[in-house]
């Protein structure tokens, strides 16, 4: 009940942004397995985003870095988004903290401003690796694999690799 009370949060505070989210389609956005919602809930309660199922200060913060992602991918990534909840969900577990590395929500909000900007850049610099990483994002399992900011690394490094060996 507690990650559907979280989802009812993000969905009232979003619109008074003026966007519609459903709280199911939140949720299942938030991760690829039935757990995935609930681990999430976890680390954004740690880290200080939500607190008893509605969301901080600094959880709105979160949120509105997680909607400017989420329009990103929208209109960034390949394929049909049928649902913007759904892609508000993928966008917000991109942000979530995996790794457990983080020990405050102004240490994630940063991570997550830094993850917007070097998107932003690669945007403007590798158009080609850009989308790359945009097809990958709302479809990467962060949870066992590495962090956005890593992805990217290892991707340009991949990259980068290829040019020098053709």
């Amino acid at each position: 009940m507690r990650a559907l009370a979280f989802a009812r949060s993000v969905s009232e505070y979003v619109k008074t942004k003026g966007v519609s989210v459903d709280p199911w389609g939140l949720l299942l956005g938030l991760g690829f397995t039935r757990e995935s919602p609930y681990i999430a809930l976890y680390h954004l309660e740690r880290l200080g985003f939500v607190d008893n199922g509605k969301l901080t200060e600094k959880g709105r913060e979160l949120v509105d870095i997680a909607l400017t992602l989420a329009n990103m991918i929208v209109e960034d990534s390949p394929g049909h988004w049928p649902s913007y909840s759904k892609v508000l969900g993928h966008a917000l577990y991109v942000l979530v903290d995996w790794r457990m590395s983080m020990r405050s929500s102004e240490e994630a909000l940063e991570y997550a401003r830094r993850l917007l900007e070097t998107l932003r850049r690669l945007k403007e610099e590798d158009e080609e690796l850009y989308r790359d990483v945009m097809i990958r994002l709302p479809r990467y399992d962060f949870e066992d694999e590495s962090d956005p900011l890593t992805l990217i690394k290892e991707l340009r490094d991949v990259r980068e690799g290829a040019r020098h060996r053709g």
